[in-house]
C-alpha cells in the first residue's frame, strides 16, 4: 500500500481508471485531466494517489483531494481480476487512517449516481450519509427550470463496454471538453 504525488502514481492509476470506466461502460476522462490534477493539485499538496499492489501489481487505487481539513474521495478504481483481494477496501481504510491522524474533519466519498447501486452500498457501509442533489437547467427559450436526468447508463454503456481501451480513450478525450 501507498500514498503518492508522483506523476507516474497518476499514469499508474490512469491505467486502473480505465479498466474500471470500461467495465462501467464509460469512457475516461482524457489523461490530460488527470495531468492537470496533478500539476494544478496533487504537485502542490492538495491531493494524493493511494494504490494497492499485489505482488508487484498494481490492483486498487483511489484520487484524494482536500482542502483545510476536509477531503475528498473524487475517483476510485480497481483491477476487476483480483476484486476478490478487496483492495478497495485497504486503499479506503488506508485513507480514512491518514487523515483521521492528521485531524481532518471530513471525508466526502463524493457523488454517486442513483444507477451504480453497488457503489452505493460500498459507500454507505463505511457511514456515509446519502443525500440528494438536484441537476437542473434553465431553458431560455421557455423561461423555466428544467430537471436534469443522468446519463450515465443507457444504451451507450453496453457498447462502451465492448470496445477496447484504446478507443475508449480516443472517446474520452473528444467528448469530455463538449460535456462538461
Amino acid at each position: 500500500m501507498r500514498r503518492e504525488q508522483s506523476r507516474e502514481a497518476v499514469e499508474i492509476y490512469y491505467d486502473l481508471h480505465c479498466r474500471t470506466r470500461k467495465k462501467h461502460g464509460l469512457p475516461p476522462q482524457p489523461i490530460s485531466f488527470f495531468h492537470n490534477l496533478h500539476r494544478h493539485l496533487i504537485e502542490r499538496d492538495l491531493g494524493e494517489i493511494f494504490l494497492a499492489y499485489h505482488q508487484g501489481r498494481p490492483v486498487a487505487g483511489a484520487v484524494f483531494l482536500r482542502s483545510f481539513r476536509q477531503a475528498l474521495y473524487k475517483f476510485g478504481a480497481s483491477d476487476e481480476a483480483n476484486l476478490e483481494l478487496r483492495a478497495n477496501n485497504l486503499v479506503l481504510w488506508t485513507a480514512i487512517r491518514h487523515y483521521a491522524e492528521r485531524g481532518f474533519q471530513t471525508l466526502d466519498l463524493g457523488r454517486t449516481s442513483l444507477d451504480q447501486s453497488g457503489l452505493r452500498r460500498y459507500k454507505l457501509g463505511w457511514g456515509a450519509t446519502e443525500t440528494t442533489i438536484a441537476y437542473v437547467n434553465y431553458d431560455l427559450r421557455h423561461d423555466q427550470f428544467l430537471v436534469g436526468r443522468d446519463r450515465s447508463t443507457g444504451w451507450h454503456t453496453a457498447l462502451f463496454r465492448r470496445l477496447p481501451i484504446p478507443v475508449l480513450r480516443w472517446l474520452g478525450a473528444c467528448l469530455y471538453p463538449h460535456l462538461t
